[in-house]
């Protein structure tokens, strides 16, 4: 999987390592676009992953267990000498509440996130609210927060591409592109 990541030749950083809490790993189910960490894995998703198989069956690791060392993100933060993050995707099929509860909120300068909610949407909705997020708007599975702190900064535009009765997005980066548009003003 990590392989894959790499190859798709973005101007990033990519890590073949988990988030969360340093010095601590995690088991994962290998299971393609569906892999997640065995300790928040529900029954759900865990029929998911084996009604998926059929279509895996020449993938020789699916549904196989990998144990991956995790780290915390201040630390990979402070390896590649920042500790601001512009724009922060997270998307880990059901460990979004146990990675933003691993952050150093405290240490750490997030401005927007698009985190999939799908599992847990509440609970998330609230850590965010308690950490100075506000919500933006929900797309099909994600929600997109804004830094409460720094949102000054940003003009919060509404500009929707309607087909049929539904709104159609290719990706978050262009979600970020019609929603949250840098001030070229701090004064805002």
């Amino acid at each position: 999987m990590f392989s894959l990541i790499a190859s798709v030749n973005r101007n990033c950083y990519a890590i073949n390592c988990c988030l969360g809490y340093t010095n601590t790993s995690l088991t994962f189910t290998l299971a393609g676009f569906l892999s997640s960490a065995d300790a928040v894995i529900t029954a759900r998703h865990r029929n998911r992953i084996n009604s998926e198989s059929i279509k895996f069956k020449n993938d020789k690791t699916y549904n196989n267990t990998v144990t991956v060392q995790c780290y915390s993100l201040l630390d990979v933060l402070i390896v590649i000498g920042t500790r601001k993050v512009d724009y922060f995707s997270l998307d880990v099929e059901g460990a979004e509440l146990y990675i933003l509860e691993a952050i150093d909120w405290n240490q750490i300068d997030i401005d927007v996130f698009t985190i999939e909610t799908d599992q847990h949407r509440d609970k998330i909705m609230s850590f965010m609210k308690d950490h100075g997020y506000k919500w933006l708007t929900h797309l099909t599975g994600d929600d997109i927060l804004v830094n409460d702190a720094t949102s000054k900064h940003f003009i919060l535009a509404k500009h929707e591409y309607i087909y049929g009765d539904r709104r159609c997005y290719s990706n978050p980066r262009e979600v970020l592109e019609i929603f949250v548009l840098p001030c070229e003003h701090n004064d805002m």
